[in-house]
């Protein structure tokens, strides 16, 4: 049987013999035929199948489940309040009509559930704001967020809680273009609170704003424990504290890529860390990155006891009772620091002030934002090393790198 419109068909089966003796069965909304497109609204009419915006959807799950594979749920602007997580198994757009300011998904007062979950390499959620979001007891990851695959775009991620990943938990797929905003890890057993904004055992987060994030423990902003990538980024202001409270910013431990990121005001309170970024694998690489204005008891800036860093401009942080700006300065080449031994025909590396348009001052998150771009008569400008996975690579700005 074909069907013209979308919507839930009772199936009626009646069979006969030859004593003309008949018999029926029916089933109830036996039959789903899905919508190419649904609708959610706050003031919409509530009528599956949700086919348009007066009989939209109140309840977003709803919508989600009557939308064909390969559709499209389309969301109006206002508040929805979640009381179970919104999950999306197949290929399918959640898309915010009016945006991430407009478009808000709230946990509901009284319970405790995630906002969202993604698991279908073609999930797409875009433009929306998903807030308040609490991780279950149960597994304790991904307090607004949980992606085991898809993309997550345009769209702010605050006030998560969660012991591990209160923002986002990635365990693959993309987040892009997003603002992870004061999400703040909380505390369990063990090594529990790390990843206040992503907590990455993979997948790629690329152009996100990471900012005021806390964590009780590792990595208020970043924690990478995978083969994951963290491109085109900026992580500020976000804060640890707390027994072993590896870095202020960035904590990776793992076969991961940080690159084309600024690390700026971040702050790590424990005696141990660094207020900025650390690497501790021998597969981990930093490259094409500025680490500036950060503060810890140990390390400021950098902490490198494993791995690799390239092409780093690590100026102007504050270790109170150690380094200021990098400790584990012989796994680090053509890159400028105070920290550094000036080697520009040998490692690459200059001791030379990079001449910031505007450095700022302050460090931690009392620091006061600066112009971060390079003057024109900065001794950094072209006296980077090409990588050559990155030739065709741009900058934070979106301008193409050195190609020499």
């Amino acid at each position: 049987a074909t069907f013209a419109t979308p919507g839930q068909r009772t199936v009626t089966l009646t069979v006969s013999n030859g004593s003309f003796e008949v018999d029926s069965m029916s089933k109830t909304d036996f039959i789903k035929v899905y919508a190419a497109t649904t609708y959610v609204a706050t003031n919409g009419a509530n009528l599956a199948p949700f086919t348009n915006w007066n009989t939209a959807a109140s309840n977003i799950q709803d919508a989600v489940n009557l939308a064909v594979t390969g559709g499209t749920v389309f969301i109006g602007p206002g508040t929805y309040y979640i009381s179970n997580q919104v999950t999306v198994t197949r290929a399918l757009l959640l898309q915010g009509v009016a945006g991430r300011s407009a478009t808000i998904l709230e946990k509901a007062a009284s319970v405790t559930t995630r906002i969202l979950t993604l698991s279908h390499a073609a999930a797409v959620a875009d433009g929306m704001t998903l807030k308040g979001g609490i991780s279950t007891t149960q597994d304790d990851v991904g307090g607004n967020v949980l992606m085991a695959a898809g993309l997550l775009r345009n769209s702010t991620i605050t006030a998560g809680s969660a012991i591990y990943g209160a923002g986002i938990q990635l365990n693959a797929g993309v987040v892009s273009n997003c603002i992870l905003l004061a999400n703040a890890t909380k505390s369990g057993s063990g090594a529990s609170g790390q990843g206040g904004g992503i907590y990455m055992n993979a997948g790629t987060a690329t152009h996100c704003t990471v900012i005021s994030n806390t964590s009780i423990r590792q990595a208020p902003g970043i924690r990478i424990a995978g083969v994951a990538t963290l491109r085109n980024s900026t992580i500020l202001r976000n804060s640890s504290g707390g027994n072993a409270a590896n870095s202020g910013a960035v904590y990776m431990d793992a076969a991961g890529v940080v690159e084309n990121c600024l690390f700026v005001g971040n702050t790590n309170t424990s005696i141990t860390g660094s207020g900025g970024v650390s690497l501790n694998n021998a597969g981990a690489r930093i490259r094409n990155c500025t680490i500036i204005g950060n503060v810890a008891t140990n390390v400021g800036g950098l902490l490198l006891l494993n791995g690799s860093a390239t092409n780093l401009i690590v100026w102007n942080n504050y270790g109170i009772g150690g380094t200021n700006d990098i400790f584990g300065t012989n796994k680090i080449g053509f890159s400028s620091s105070p920290d550094l031994t000036h080697d520009p025909l040998g490692t690459g590396n200059i001791t030379n002030n990079p001449l910031f348009v505007d450095p700022g001052s302050g460090y931690g998150v009392a620091h006061i934002l600066g112009d971060y771009h390079l003057a024109a008569n900065s001794p950094c400008v072209d006296t980077g090393f090409s990588i050559p996975e990155l030739l065709t690579g741009v900058d934070l700005d979106g301008n193409p790198r050195l190609r020499g």
